[in-house]
């Protein structure tokens, strides 16, 4: 027990993926395999009844320890988790037990639901003496229902799979499936996610269908008519498959990521489709009425609150607190445990309507809009139109085709908004370090502000290999300082860069933060003073609608006798 406290201690601490990952392994490196299976079943299934009521607890603490309920109401009022203050609240044991996991979970939690009320008291309270008051605090969490998984659960199947040499999204299926650590083990486990029988039929994600990006120079006409297009909305952010497994949701990436831990938005409504369906969508941040432009790369699901060490709740991000996620359903690929790869489109969307229409209208589930075509002229000018509220993109789906054809057979495109193109004078060069030394990895271009160059984009350097090998020249000539592999240069050299918003962003010195920067060409004859001005790019800056935040409480401490 002992190991996974500070198990769980390390993972409601670790705000990085690699430090979560150090944390598990260390556990599975000592606990014996009876405590491991007991752990992933409590961090990925448990769903425990409530077996007391906090008054219950509440009532044997005071006769365990003599103290008046008015302290001890003061004591949850000073520390804000109940559980925690009652474990604190109660005498260290003079010599605590060397009681296992798996030894509290099968012999003090689980027999509580067979034994009257006095029996309970009598086990709670002999725990009680026998475990410090970290584990008590567990301990208690279990016996009320206020058990809460931590957010690493993705990396803790990761962990796992690597372990034992087993497809992650074959184990994170079985995971998800009802199983209990009395009719498994670790070791069965995974002996079960091995081999193709592992993960049957619906339980498999279904592979993302490749969707091209339109030339921006080619003109639309070649697709054909445009009644045999289906035109959708295309939103900012990952394409996810939404799988409704039994009593779980969870998000599979197009990167091949599971993500277990989705928002509450979009956990609720989507925990009424009917079992066995799997949606094909896009998460999205959401801020009022319109989608946050910002590189899905960067994007990271937050939970409301994480719980710290300490055990105090940690307020979210502003960006967090101010935005919400939504999930853009674009098609229906399974329903019922039935394929629907096959079916027509028009087929599809029909029971996809049906589904989200017995769900009813949801904040964190919507339908992405269909943008009705007559001719493709006004696809452009839509996008041109709708570059303010957050449109990312227009997808185009053939009609007569299913959703998922061979990928040399693939119809579907994604037609992004015109790209808007700057002029930018050469700041930086970063260059790459070992091997490669002297390699130009990335370089940084700058607008004017007030007679001064302030930095706008930092651009990989795609250009044909003269021009590379000019500016690896004009580096080594040109140089003013040095920080390590970044060479400041003397701003001279003229480049055309692209991007496809302009987002504000007070983290920037320019004020701006450019969605997905890409270098165009080396302008030859353009003389420096010819770059845009910081005021050019902020004229074709989004408009961010800022939620109205609710300022944070200070946290005034209060001592235990104000109340009297």
């Amino acid at each position: 027990m002992q190991r996974f406290t500070e198990l769980m201690r390390n993972l409601s601490s670790a705000n990085r993926a690699e430090s979560a990952r150090a944390s598990i392994i260390a556990y599975l490196d000592v606990a014996p395999e009876e405590d491991a299976t007991w752990a992933v079943y409590l961090l990925t299934q448990f769903h425990g009844p409530r077996w007391l009521s906090m008054a219950q607890l509440r009532a044997w603490v005071a006769a365990e320890t003599g103290l008046p309920d008015w302290l001890i109401a003061a004591c949850h009022r000073s520390i804000r988790d109940e559980c925690a203050a009652l474990s604190l609240m109660l005498p260290e044991p003079a010599a605590s037990q060397c009681l296992g996991l798996r030894q509290i979970m099968e012999e003090r939690v689980l027999p509580l639901s067979d034994l009257p009320v006095d029996g309970q008291e009598s086990l709670i309270r002999q725990t009680w003496r026998e475990l410090p008051a970290e584990q008590r605090h567990w301990f208690n969490r279990w016996l009320t229902r206020r058990w809460r998984k931590p957010r690493h659960q993705s990396t803790l199947i990761a962990c796992l799979a690597e372990r034992w040499d087993v497809s992650e999204a074959a184990l994170a299926s079985r995971l998800l499936q009802p199983w209990t650590p009395q009719q498994r083990s670790l070791t069965s486990l995974m002996q079960e996610c091995q081999g193709d029988q592992a993960m049957p039929g619906l339980m498999r994600p279904m592979p993302f269908q490749e969707v091209l990006l339109w030339p921006e120079a080619e003109p639309l006409e070649l697709l054909g008519d445009c009644a045999d297009w289906l035109c959708l909305e295309h939103w900012h952010g990952p394409r996810m498959q939404l799988i409704r497994l039994r009593d779980h949701v969870v998000g599979w990436t197009e990167q091949g990521a599971w993500l277990i831990d989705l928002p509450d938005e979009i956990q609720r409504p989507a925990k009424k489709l009917p079992e066995g369906s799997i949606l094909l969508g896009t998460m999205t941040a959401w801020n009022r009425d319109q989608s946050l432009p910002v590189d899905p790369a960067r994007m990271r699901v937050e939970p409301a609150f994480d719980v710290q060490a300490d055990m105090k709740p940690k307020p979210r991000s502003r960006q967090a607190r101010t935005s919400s996620w939504v999930y853009m359903v674009h098609d229906l690929l399974a329903l019922e445990q039935q394929d629907l790869c096959d079916q027509p489109l028009a087929t599809r969307r029909a029971l996809l309507d049906q589904c989200l229409g017995s769900i009813g209208e949801t904040a964190g589930l919507r339908h992405s809009r269909i943008v009705p075509l007559r001719e493709w002229r006004e696809a452009e000018a839509y996008l041109e139109q709708a570059r303010g509220s957050g449109l990312a993109a227009l997808r185009l789906l053939s009609l007569p085709a299913a959703s998922l054809p061979t990928p040399a057979g693939t119809r579907d495109w994604l037609l992004r908004l015109p790209a808007l193109r700057f002029r930018g004078v050469l700041m930086q060069a970063h260059a790459v370090n070992g091997s490669n030394r002297g390699k130009i990895e990335r370089l940084s271009l700058g607008v004017w502000q007030n007679a001064q160059l302030v930095p706008a984009a930092h651009v990989a350097p795609d250009l044909p290999a003269e021009d590379l090998s000019m500016i690896a020249q004009f580096v080594r000539e040109n140089t003013v300082e040095r920080f390590g592999p970044v060479c400041v240069l003397k701003p001279q050299l003229v480049f055309e860069f692209a991007c496809d918003a302009v987002v504000p962003s007070r983290r920037h010195k320019a004020g701006f933060q450019l969605l997905r920067p890409r270098l165009v060409r080396y302008c030859v004859d353009a003389e420096p003073n010819s770059a845009h001005h910081v005021a050019q790019l902020t004229e074709q800056m989004i408009p961010v609608n800022a939620a109205k935040e609710t300022p944070l409480r200070p946290r005034v401490e209060r001592g235990l006798f104000d109340e009297m």
